[in-house]
């Protein structure tokens, strides 16, 4: 499993060997570890990559979601990284709410790295709210879009701030020119 993730990767990346290539079959099998460790009489999964389109009477667009794995009465869903996180971020478990209560199965997240693993069971209540959050944050977009004329005037609603440092400065000039022109 590790050569064949590592060669995947390097064959990705049209044969350039990165930092980060050789630890991609280690957390393949934390992945797959954590799975058979922490539910150990689950089987295969029915289901992997599974893309539906959920159409909701609250809402005129439908939703997509992508399942990682499923079986017949539960979701996981995989985020490899490099570091394997305390908690589960906020994005994942709304994401996977939102999963949950549309596909109507519980949900649960494994992060993995290189180095270990970690698997996070979402309650019913941080199910509930994560999923509310997420409708009512779809219904102001669908409001903010109905009342913006085209794309041009939707920018000049919001403010630009490249404050946060996931931005490069490449990418801060160019949305500075570009923002509201």
């Amino acid at each position: 499993m590790v050569e064949h993730c590592t060669n995947h990767m390097v064959n990705q990346f049209d044969g350039e060997w990165f930092d980060e290539t050789d630890k991609v079959g280690g957390i393949a099998l934390n992945l797959s570890k954590a799975i058979k460790e922490e539910f150990p009489d689950i089987g295969k999964p029915h289901l992997f990559q599974r893309k539906r389109r959920h159409k909701l009477g609250s809402l005129d667009y439908p939703i997509t979601t992508m399942t990682d794995f499923e079986w017949e009465d539960l979701i996981i869903d995989t985020k490899a990284t490099l570091a394997v996180p305390s908690e589960p971020r906020v994005g994942h478990v709304r994401q996977q709410a939102l999963y949950s209560v549309l596909i109507g199965k519980p949900a649960v997240l494994v992060y993995a790295s290189h180095k270990k693993y970690k698997v996070f069971e979402l309650s019913d209540e941080i199910i509930r709210s994560n999923y509310e959050t997420m409708i009512n944050s779809f219904e102001s977009l669908e409001v903010f879009m109905a009342n913006a004329a085209n794309t041009k005037t939707a920018m000049q609603m919001i403010p630009l701030n490249t404050d946060g440092y996931k931005w490069s400065e490449e990418d801060r000039e160019y949305a500075k020119e570009n923002w509201n022109n």
